[in-house]
């Protein structure tokens, strides 16, 4: 599995909250943008959109550690120690890891190739970290 890190690629705000160590993690949280999903985009105009708009809620940037995009290519967004808003529970943003899924999952499904690198990220992720 490949991981691009595009986290210098975001925009931010530059109001991020107290880092977390990586041991403190003990969660990870799986969500979906709820944005539709077209079959041709760019990735990575797609989360600095994103980004923009967290920025616009007075948010730090991005809210995810990760993103997986249709054709399952995984983008890591934030450095593992950021404490996200994505949760809406300060306790679990803090103890957590966030991974994002591009699509509205109430009108669409996640794509084979999300499946396979989710997969992929959480085994790598949970054997590099057990811990998580």
């Amino acid at each position: 599995m490949q991981i691009t890190n595009i986290i210098s690629r975001l925009p931010r705000k530059g109001t991020q909250d107290t880092a977390h160590p990586v041991g403190s993690i003990t969660k990870i949280i799986v969500h979906h943008d709820a944005q539709w999903r077209s079959d041709n985009y760019d990735s990575v105009q797609r989360y600095v959109q994103q980004a923009n708009f967290h920025i616009g809620r007075q948010e730090d940037g991005l809210q995810y550690h990760y993103k997986i995009d249709n054709i399952g290519e995984v983008f890591q967004c934030r450095a593992l120690t950021d404490t996200l808003w994505h949760a809406a529970n300060y306790p679990v943003n803090r103890a957590s890891i966030a991974i994002c899924l591009d699509g509205d999952f109430t009108k669409q499904k996640p794509t084979k190739e999300q499946y396979k690198a989710l997969k992929e990220l959480l085994d790598w992720l949970c054997a590099k970290h057990p811990e998580f």
